[in-house]
């Protein structure tokens, strides 16, 4: 069967479906193999609920009409979003980075949200399975589609990009994120790069932060580029937007100067890290034509969440929860912050930061040594990284809390950083400190 009749099945139906345990009824299941299961063996389970069609990959399934036989289901789906997007003919912006990405996709998401229709990535949904199951979430009515793009290993944004065909695109930064898979930040760079290199092809245009002196030292000259970055020098930039920072904890404050206009704004997000991404939204939003006062206001309403740089208020306790990811960059960041903020306790919960191959111990290390120059009146390792690093520490969140449970410490007056990967869970040590936090 061709690209095109499953596309008009598709359209037929009530959208795409690949988990058997949720409805699927007048949907299309799509048969999808993972580690520890194989979509193949629901499909026949799928028809009997209710499915519009399925997909799927296996030879010698009972013969039913609606039952689609592929020769790779993953492949067909990619292909699939990859028809839709050229059956929706919208502008695609694409967004990728070692941090901040996520932030930043919601930050624009809300900015040109209040006078475009935009269809974004919802989630995580940002791997080879994510990013076309979002572009089959896109329909007409969609002015443009806002595609978050993922990777943990060399070739994945260059499949995505194949998949989406981005018109615009937008790298946060490159740093130490995900190294396993890259083998050095030369292979973190050069991944990352490739949503560039597909914009150019598309004669499209990029985004780029002039903190990156790699992503702003001209190497991309032949595609058309809108640069925006932090004011260091106070001095006048043409055809760049720039933000002078009045301060960034514990918000951000500033004003934009763009065009020989500025604006003042404000953010409840915190920190430089936090400052560019807001700029970058700012900067998509005036090049897409959006309303300054549209894009304050969107900046501003903005209130993070899902463990992601979050501020929690107890009685007299602040605490920064970023519990979704870490890696040397961010941890660097959430430390700055720390060291900024006003509180004259400072304390920190901190996990292990994971996909860092053989660079591990000797980031665990470095973190170690930033720690102590800040001087911080208590700070908790978290993992098996730092115990290999040589951290005196905790193996897992359940010892921290069974020490809590233990000895009581006092986090009164203080401003208490919570940081680790997300397999860590170090959000479940909250309920557990001597602070109301429920």
């Amino acid at each position: 069967m061709k690209i095109s009749d499953i596309h008009n099945i598709f359209l037929r139906s009530d959208g795409i479906a690949t988990d058997s345990r949720k409805d699927v009824k007048n949907k299309v299941f799509v048969c999808l193999k993972g580690e520890n299961f194989d979509g193949n063996d629901f499909a026949l389970q799928a028809l009997n609920h209710g499915a519009a069609f399925v997909i799927s990959d296996r030879v010698g399934l009972v013969h039913n009409d609606r039952l689609i036989v592929v020769e790779d289901a993953l492949s067909t789906l990619q292909n699939l979003a990859n028809y839709h997007r050229h059956y929706l003919a919208k502008p695609l912006l694409a967004i990728t980075g070692s941090n901040g990405k996520t932030t930043t996709k919601e930050l624009i998401r809300l900015v040109l949200n209040s006078t475009l229709s935009v269809h974004a990535t919802q989630g995580n949904f940002n791997n080879l399975i994510g990013v076309p199951l979002t572009i089959l979430g896109g329909t007409p009515d969609h002015d443009l589609l806002l595609i978050e793009m993922g990777s943990n290993a060399l070739g994945e944004i260059e499949k995505l990009c194949e998949i989406a065909e981005p018109d615009f695109g937008l790298i946060t930064n490159v740093g130490a994120a995900h190294i396993e898979g890259f083998d050095s930040l030369e292979g973190v760079f050069q991944e990352k790069t490739a949503l560039f290199r597909a914009v150019g092809r598309r004669k499209g245009t990029i985004f780029v932060p002039t903190c990156d002196e790699r992503l702003h030292n001209g190497k991309y000259a032949d595609v058309q580029r809108i640069e925006f970055g932090i004011d260091q020098d106070n001095v006048v930039h043409e055809k760049v937007l720039f933000v002078q920072l009045h301060s960034v904890v514990p918000q951000i404050d500033g004003q934009i100067s763009f065009s020989q206009e500025t604006a003042a704004f404000r953010s409840a997000l915190m920190g430089i890290h936090n400052a560019e991404n807001c700029l970058a939204a700012i900067a998509i939003g005036i090049y897409f034509k959006v309303p300054i006062e549209h894009i304050k206001s969107a900046i501003a309403q903005y209130v993070p969440e899902n463990n992601r740089s979050q501020i929690i208020n107890r009685q007299s306790t602040t605490i920064l929860l970023d519990a979704y990811n870490a890696n040397p960059v961010s941890m660097e960041r959430a430390l700055d912050v720390l060291k900024s903020w006003p509180k004259p306790r400072k304390m920190a919960i901190i996990g292990d930061m994971k996909e860092l191959g053989e660079s591990s111990k000797e980031a665990h290390r470095n973190l170690q040594n930033m720690v102590k120059k800040i001087e911080l009146d208590a700070c908790f390792f978290v993992g098996e990284e730092f115990r290999k690093s040589g951290a005196k520490g905790y193996l897992s969140a359940e010892d921290l809390i069974e020490y809590f449970q233990a000895n009581e410490v006092d986090f009164s007056n203080a401003i208490v950083l919570v940081k680790g990967s997300r397999s860590v869970g170090l959000e479940r040590v909250l309920p557990h400190l001597a602070i109301d936090v429920e």
